[in-house]
């Protein structure tokens, strides 16, 4: 458990401990007495380890009863003292444990507390499993791994706080983070669920050693998936005795899977798999597959679970277009890192025997261009070439959303391209890369190079806008907003994200712009659920882990760009009550895919 748990726990037992002898010495000394009003002095104190630099505030009219001593709720809304005084204890505490606090890239402990955990269930259950905007998974991710109080259960229900979060990072296949949580909690104290998680995660690295040992399979209550287990971990070290034993304990079973019995006869027996045969692939049938060299990338699609597409994306099976496909939709989803997709990139031209020079309007696909545009760009020093490649892989990689997620991996290459005149027509994708890579700085050469270019406004005032939203700093170019809302260059919707972001955050006075022509009889083809909308506008400001699942669920699965209008308005205003920056973030994200 970590130091942060422990001391939290520490704290939390001192307070209770003083608070008990403060309230017996009063009851001691003035038993006889009316009963007063009672202040305390403000003091500072520490709750999750870590100094809030608050104070304690005064309470008045507290009625010092022994009800106090007692695991009752006795109040709402109140102070962080009388929070810790006054909470209800019945929650287990693992429901708080998280990686991050206030002080640590998290929110404060509180973004719950005020919540109903019936409304938090509902929201967590309905959360999108293919969302893709990385803001809002970031700050989703965030919400649920911060130390925290749990929402309020009234209802008393069945699922833990915890429990509903594991089943979340389960469903999107998440399991860095199960694991993360799991390091928090003592092993002998893993309930089953977590513990096929962990076993899940090691399946997927084909790790199947980790799993393999007497200290999980104890843990594991269901006799037919022991048996699954041990003939599993038998058949991967070819225990041919172990095996048949296995084989003969599981026929045994009144229901078994059969095709695993027969995966399993194939390793005794020293026969053949036919894939053919083989309808409902799971992790331990993938691993015996693979385990046997035997190619089944043809059977993982993308309507196969995540955790068979997760299995594929690791191994060293066959890399096709299908393979790339699905390892950029899960980069879309924050489940594998850039590297993943890096090396299938390579691997594709290996497996497929595709010569790295020729040319990628060639390509047999857009998953094949952009196969090839990574490959090229990595071979490459001819800052010419180098130049000319960067555009085109800055403009395919935003055409799939791409781009925020993968631009890491020409960094290295493009922050050495030294800013020439002749290449003004690149400077904003250059810039762009640089700036997804926090380097502003080598983004600011670009720009000041085009002030001795002719013809280079619109370049100069899309690149301004890129370094106000990533630089964070407050500060707008409103020259720039103005030349790029009069411009032809940008869609209508391009505009008026640009004209909301820029009233919102920087309280720009458009209306003007509101009452030029409009498309009047666009309709859009999403509209977001009205009972959603009113939702989130009427969530108090301080419920900020709903407001956060309100907003992904809102956004949906779809990418920005096909979201309606007011729905992504709403957002906008929403991300600026909780923090401009996660503003200035989204609207820098909506622009790297959907370039000005």
């Amino acid at each position: 458990m970590s130091d942060l748990i422990k001391s939290n726990i520490f704290f939390v037992n001192l307070l209770y401990i003083i608070s008990v002898i403060v309230i017996t010495l009063i009851l001691f000394n003035f038993s006889e007495a009316s009963a007063e009003e009672i202040s305390v002095e403000a003091e500072p104190f520490e709750i999750w380890g870590q100094s809030t630099n608050r104070s304690i505030p005064q309470l008045e009219n507290l009625n010092l009863e022994e009800d106090i001593l007692t695991d009752k709720v006795l109040g709402t809304e109140s102070s962080n003292l009388e929070d810790v005084i006054k909470s209800d204890f019945n929650y287990s505490f693992n429901d708080t444990l998280g990686l991050y606090d206030e002080l640590n890239g998290g929110f404060s402990s509180d973004i719950w507390k005020f919540s109903n955990f019936h409304d938090i269930d509902y929201l967590i259950k309905n959360l999108p499993k293919k969302s893709n905007n990385k803001e809002l998974l970031d700050l989703k991710l965030k919400s649920l791994l911060t130390i925290a109080t749990p929402p309020i259960d009234t209802h008393k229900s069945n699922v833990n706080f915890l429990q509903l979060k594991l089943d979340h990072f389960k469903s999107v296949g998440d399991y860095n983070s199960i694991l993360s949580i799991s390091e928090l909690i003592e092993s002998e104290n893993w309930d089953e669920d977590l513990v096929q998680s962990i076993i899940n995660l090691n399946l997927l690295k084909s790790n199947y050693k980790s799993i393999c040992v007497n200290k999980i399979l104890d843990k594991i209550s269901s006799e037919n998936l022991n048996l699954k287990i041990r003939a599993f971990c038998n058949a991967m070290s070819n225990n041919l005795p172990a095996i048949d034993l296995f084989v003969s304990l599981i026929i045994e079973e009144e229901f078994y899977d059969e095709e695993l019995v027969y995966i399993l006869n194939s390793y005794l027996n020293e026969t053949d798999i036919d894939l053919n045969k083989i309808q409902n692939l799971d992790l331990y049938k993938l691993n015996l597959i693979n385990n046997k060299n035997i190619d089944f990338s043809e059977y993982i699609t993308d309507d196969s679970e995540i955790e068979m597409q997760l299995f594929y994306i690791n191994s060293n099976a066959h890399s096709n277009t299908n393979k790339i496909y699905l390892a950029e939709k899960l980069l879309l989803r924050g489940i594998i890192n850039s590297e993943t997709l890096a090396n299938i990139y390579e691997k594709y031209l290996i497996d497929n025997e595709i010569a790295i020079d020729i040319d990628f309007n060639d390509a047999t696909s857009e998953l094949e261009k952009r196969a090839l545009l990574y490959n090229q760009i990595r071979s490459t020093s001819n800052q010419i070439d180098l130049i000319s490649l960067t555009s085109s892989f800055v403009k395919n990689m935003a055409n799939e959303n791409l781009l925020i997620n993968a631009a890491d991996l020409i960094y290295d290459k493009i922050k050495i391209i030294t800013p020439k005149q002749e290449y003004k027509n690149h400077a904003s994708s250059v810039c762009l890369l640089l700036l997804l890579n926090n380097d502003s700085e080598q983004c600011q050469k670009w720009l000041d190079n085009l002030d001795f270019i002719k013809d280079a406004e619109i370049t100069k005032a899309k690149i301004n806008i890129y370094l106000s939203l990533k630089g964070n700093t407050g500060i707008i170019n409103k020259e720039s907003i103005n030349f790029l809302l009069s411009s032809d260059s940008l869609s209508e919707k391009q505009k008026n994200i640009l004209a909301k972001y820029s009233e919102i955050r920087h309280e720009l006075e458009l209306l003007e712009y509101w009452k030029t022509e409009n498309e009047l009889n666009e309709i859009p083809i999403l509209v977001t659920n009205i009972k959603l909308v009113q939702y989130l506008n009427s969530v108090p400001q301080r419920n900020i882990g709903e407001m956060i699942l309100l907003i992904n669920l809102i956004h949906g699965k779809n990418p920005s760009s096909m979201l309606d209008q007011h729905s992504l308005f709403l957002i906008l205003e929403s991300l600026n009550k909780l923090d401009p920056i996660y503003l200035d973030n989204f609207i820098f994200e909506y622009f790297v895919n959907n370039p000005i």
